[in-house]
């Protein structure tokens, strides 16, 4: 029933967001065209309105019109009638600063006169306001003058000076003046239009002023400026992250992009010369798609929008160009696909959520119904998931009112407290690694590389005199309660209990590679329990204890000990023969750690330890270095490295044969701990060598006696 409800639910959702697929393309379409529309009528009224100015100006420029001759100071309006000269600039430049004042889009518009190369140019910027400049005279005698307009005087505003300049050199005069018609520029630098050292983006429309027999006799022209474009495409919104942009085809034939929304990036500096970005400049990867496609022939000779699609770092884009009539400009629209699909992804979540409330709602009713009927078993199949993992917790099978249900949640029960008496008699770990495996316990062993420790309770035999049986037998348990929980808390393998001696190992039956500074640490770790252990009994009036450890490093048997019937498993090798007489050597020495040269040699990155002594072991030939370890290093206290330091130098001493240098770093030891056993036993040998030296065979080896 709920497969029903789902594949239905799912079947009306996939047509539903197919449908919306279609009314999300056609909306984008839609939006495209329009902003397309839009932008094209500002651009074409642009043009429009610039070519009507620019031919304005020129038919009231034209030769019969009221020449101006140049007063005192100022140059104002007489009244005769003269050609065209350079006398008419200020009455031009009237004009001009009336049109352009009302037309913030203009940059600078100019006069120029084809015989002598004469010509007024008039700046437009918001911060200094309008500025007029002419170019008077011919040849050598040509001068430069800045003005400022006021009424239809012009006020100079500096002295004139020299200058070279021609503006008849230009390419778009020169093609002015070739085809006597209007011409514009492509869109370039124009320098000091917003302000005498600014540069910004635009482009010039010129017209022709020719006579009343159509002689070419200069020509007048308009610089509009392109921030304002940019503005202006700021404020166009296409969906949310979209945007539209305006591109030219150069000369060469390559677009170029020069408006978008981020206008201030299209001009950029190199060797302090403004120019125009390049498109991979502007670092924005769809217009770099897109200018990439405008490269294309076809997409130049469209005549309408033509639609695009594309990826970008693997999100859809649409998009759409339209070619501006009469010129190389070209509007293109961009816009994320999923900006279009709001309401496509609307639907689509409704009748998802509405399908997983459905299915969630049917898979709550069989729940409750199957639950009523299966809970039981259930329980009964995680218990005996955890009993696979030897996971023996206490807690009860809820009771079924189903006969054989309840029969086999109190078999299960019954189970898990034998097995928990089980784990109390065998390693835990290997009894999981059994169960994990399905495999019954064999005779036999593997060799592994494992560190074995024994752990004993100092003093335990004298106090079995003095306390009674049961409180003794309390007293124990306690300790060897600190002890076992460090050993399995670390991952180590609780082997067996002696009376108050502990064995356990570590690398076996799980294989690890930090064994030795587990072990090392988990004794030192011991200590520090029954050191709190103490406080507590101290104020109780009970006995303190305390322990003693031996700890060694190397290849063993590890395996299944007995008889088929009874087995034990456990670690047979040479290594751990020496732990348990290490853990004896601690009496000998005053100390409480003793640990193999192999066990320092792994453990020695992690763990403080001093040399103790080099000793020849029972049924052992070659002596064992062993060590004292005294703290982990990374909580090591300052006067245990020192005292580390100085021990092992005046062991090294000693070892040297240099006895009198060994016993007196040694004294400086026991100055330091007058308790110190290892320091005091070297000092008196040291004190001893002086006297009588050993054999020139001597190889440091204490050779014990004992077991």
């Amino acid at each position: 029933m709920t497969t029903v409800i789902f594949f239905t639910i799912f079947i009306v959702g996939l047509f539903t967001y197919w449908q919306a697929g279609i009314a999300a393309d056609d909306l984008s379409r839609r939006v495209i065209v329009q902003t397309s529309n839009l932008i094209d009528r500002r651009v074409d009224s642009l043009i429009d309105q610039t070519e009507s100015e620019v031919k304005f100006l020129a038919g009231l420029v034209r030769p019969s019109l009221v020449d101006v001759s140049i007063g005192s100071g100022a140059q104002h309006i007489e009244g005769t009638t003269r050609n065209l000269t350079s006398n008419s600039f200020p009455s031009y430049a009237a004009q001009m600063y009336e049109m352009m004042r009302v037309n913030p889009q203009y940059g600078s518009s100019s006069l120029i006169l084809d015989t002598t190369g004469e010509a007024v140019k008039i700046f437009q910027s918001p911060a200094e306001g309008v500025r007029v400049q002419t170019l008077s005279g011919a040849g050598a005698s040509k001068t430069r003058q800045q003005f400022i307009p006021f009424g239809d005087r012009l006020i100079p505003s500096e002295a004139a000076d020299k200058s070279d300049l021609d503006l008849r050199d230009d390419i778009t005069y020169e093609r002015c003046k070739e085809n006597s018609e209007t011409v514009w520029s492509p869109v370039q630098v124009i320098r000091g239009v917003r302000s005498t050292s600014a540069s910004v983006l635009g482009l010039t429309c010129m017209t022709p002023i020719v006579d009343r027999n159509g002689n070419f006799r200069g020509a007048v022209s308009i610089s509009l400026t392109l921030p304002e474009m940019s503005a202006f495409l700021q404020t166009i919104k296409v969906g949310q992250d979209g945007y539209a942009f305006l591109a030219e085809y150069g000369l060469d034939g390559e677009p170029r992009v020069i408006a978008w929304p981020q206008g201030q990036k299209l001009l950029v500096t190199d060797q302090g010369e403004p120019r125009l970005a390049t498109v991979q400049e502007l670092e924005e990867p769809t217009l770099t798609e897109v200018m990439g496609m405008l490269s294309s022939t076809s997409r130049r000779a469209s005549s309408t929008v033509d639609f695009i699609r594309f990826r970008v770092n693997g999100k859809l884009y649409l998009g759409g160009f339209l070619p501006i009539e009469n010129s190389r400009w070209v509007m293109a629209v961009v816009a994320p696909q999923d900006d279009f699909l709001t309401s496509r992804k609307q639907t689509a979540a409704f009748f998802i959520t509405f399908g997983i409330l459905a299915l969630a709602f049917g898979i709550l009713i069989s729940y409750l119904f199957a639950e009523r009927v299966a809970k039981p078993l259930s329980r009964v199949a995680q218990e005996t998931a955890k009993i696979r993992k030897l996971n023996l917790d206490e807690s009860p099978l809820p009771r079924s009112g189903i006969r054989e249900v309840d029969d086999l949640s109190r078999s299960v029960e019954t189970l898990k407290a034998s097995l928990r008496s089980l784990e109390k008699l065998v390693p835990s770990e290997y009894a999981r690694t059994l169960i994990a495996s399905g495999r019954e316990a064999k005779l036999g062993g593997e060799r592994r590389h494992i560190t074995t420790y024994f752990g004993d309770i100092v003093g335990f035999t004298k106090l079995s005199h003095e306390l009674p049986p049961e409180e003794l037998i309390a007293v124990l348990g306690e300790y060897l309660e600190v002890l076992s929980n460090e050993i399995l808390e670390t991952g180590g393998t609780l082997d067996k209990f002696n009376g108050d001696d502990v064995m356990a190992f570590w690398g076996a039956p799980t294989i690890t590679s930090d064994h030795a500074v587990v072990a090392v640490k988990c004794a030192l770790h011991s200590l520090k329990g029954l050191e709190r252990m103490h406080f507590e009994w101290s104020e109780e009036g009970r006995p303190i204890l305390t322990a003693s450890f031996g700890i060694a490093t190397g290849d063993v048997i590890v395996g299944n000990v007995g008889n088929k019937r009874r087995m034990n498993y456990t670690v047979i090798g040479d290594s751990v023969n020496l732990a348990s007489r290490l853990q004896s050597l601690n009496k000998f020495y005053g100390t409480n750690i003793l640990i193999s040269n192999k066990t320092y040699l792994e453990a020695s990155d992690e763990i403080l330890a001093r040399m103790v002594d080099v000793v020849g072991v029972f049924n052992r030939e070659e002596p064992e270095p062993i060590y004292e370890p005294l703290a982990i290093k990374a909580h090591a206290t300052p006067e245990q490295v020192e005292l580390v330091e100085m021990h092992n130098a005046a062991a090294e001493a000693y070892l040297a044969r240099d006895w009198v240098k060994a016993r007196d770093l040694f004294a400086k030891v026991v100055a330091l701990d007058p308790e110190d056993g290892p320091a005091r036993i070297l000092h008196t040998r040291c004190e001893n060598f002086i006297e009588l030296p050993p054999d020139d065979d001597w190889s440091g080896a204490y050779q014990m006696s004992w077991k």
